[in-house]
């Protein structure tokens, strides 16, 4: 019998595998002993430098910083204190200083602020949820080379000094998150996101993918011209321990971090597998069927054709977006899902019933959730009540299977 330990949203639960079945445990590769690469020192000297050439009195000097939604696991109790105290240090005060929430297309939630960021602060600073519909508090920087239009929060731009705070990690098609793509994205009007998810159709959009992919330098591009001035970047292991930690521009950041995120989740593989069990990770990276879609394009890498995808996800909050679930319903071919998404205009939301469609195409996708197996179904994909017992349903003694404890940021890579 084998123990298959997994996250399933704030939970840790055990998949017992009976019998004589062998299942190869796909893991990030090992990495060295946790490297912190800056200290408050350093931003304060990188900031300093930057503030006198501004030309202006300190006290009338306007701090953005953005920051994730509750869906990015970005650990600010860690990155926070220092940024905020170099700012203090340089004599900045607390009311100059603005926080923007950078939900993207997401729906705004407060509520949630004080269950993943710094309380303390919550009563200190001023927020600013963003709303990427509200015409009014955007500002137009014109168009990328890919004719995406650029519409970024005003009030933001007219900060004298913006900062970005995230973590770098594989991205289902922007190939990396961090960088600009907290602002690029996060900040920006839906007509801009539209846009640029528009370019996942495109060849060279997908996981680990960034010098080369057209989704992510479109986002480069809508990044420069938001004129973010540095990110506060980290990158962690699958334990959320921070590994490394840069304070530097956008570009230098990506730079710096993506050869360091290759090595750590880029996972070279030999072979295709009959069944592929895959956690999203747990919470927030299951929160909803949504995001933890990601796990399953990242899991079809390494399945074989016809084969099986178990993927478990709690998703506390359902499928997480009305769009993506209504129109997937329409359809019971996940061959006309691709048809139809193909000539209709864009819409954000139904993106990720392409996507999932996409991977039907090749392979079957069950699922072990909070959601309900009727609307499961519906979905195009199959409910999965006792894990263990669908295993055990489908697993022969030659059956090869793979599991992928951390799907949303493992990238498994098949080759001869």
């Amino acid at each position: 019998m084998l123990d298959l330990e997994y996250k399933y949203g704030r939970q840790i639960k055990t998949l017992k595998i009976q019998g004589d079945i062998e299942v190869d445990t796909i893991l990030p590769n090992k990495i060295p002993q946790p490297k912190i690469n800056f200290q408050q020192q350093d931003i304060s000297q990188i900031l300093k430098l930057f503030i006198n050439k501004l030309n202006k009195n300190i006290s009338d000097i306007r701090v953005g910083i953005a920051i994730n939604d509750k869906s990015r696991p970005v650990p600010y109790h860690m990155l926070m204190p220092p940024l905020v105290n170099a700012l203090e240090v340089l004599g900045i005060p607390n009311a100059s200083i603005l926080f923007f929430i950078a939900n993207g297309a997401h729906e705004q939630d407060p509520e949630s602020l004080e269950n993943y960021f710094l309380k303390e602060y919550l009563n200190i600073y001023t927020f600013r949820q963003h709303n990427c519909l509200d015409e009014e508090n955007l500002i137009n920087l014109g168009s990328t080379t890919r004719n995406t239009p650029v519409f970024i929060n005003k009030e933001f731009f007219t900060c004298d000094l913006k900062i970005a705070i995230g973590n770098i990690e594989p991205h289902h098609f922007a190939g990396f998150s961090g960088g600009y793509k907290t602002v690029a994205i996060g900040l920006a009007g839906k007509r801009t996101i539209t846009a640029n998810h528009k370019l996942l159709l495109e060849p060279g959009s997908e996981p680990a993918n960034f010098y080369n992919n057209p989704l992510r330098q479109d986002i480069e591009e809508i990044g420069k011209k938001t004129q973010l001035h540095f990110c506060l970047n980290c990158i962690m292991d699958k334990d959320k321990t921070i590994m490394h930690t840069f304070f530097d521009t956008p570009s230098r950041v990506m730079d710096l971090g993506i050869p360091i995120v290759k090595s750590m989740y880029a996972v070279n593989m030999k072979c295709e597998y009959d069944v592929v069990i895959v956690s999203a990770g747990g919470y927030p990276k299951d929160i909803n069927l949504y995001q933890a879609q990601k796990a399953l394009t990242n899991a079809s890498q390494i399945c074989a054709k016809n084969g099986t995808i178990l993927l478990l996800a709690e998703c506390i909050e359902k499928i997480g977006n009305i769009i993506f679930e209504e129109y997937i319903q329409q359809f019971s071919d996940p061959v006309d899902v691709i048809k139809d998404f193909t000539v209709s205009p864009f819409q954000l939301g139904r993106h990720k019933a392409f996507l999932i469609a996409k991977v039907l195409e090749n392979h079957h996708i069950a699922i072990y959730s909070s959601i309900n197996p009727e609307i499961i179904e519906k979905l195009l994909l199959y409910p999965v009540h006792d894990p263990e017992l669908f295993i055990k349903g489908i697993a022969k003694p030659k059956t090869k299977i793979a599991f992928i404890p951390e799907g949303e940021i493992t990238i498994p890579k098949c080759h001869e």
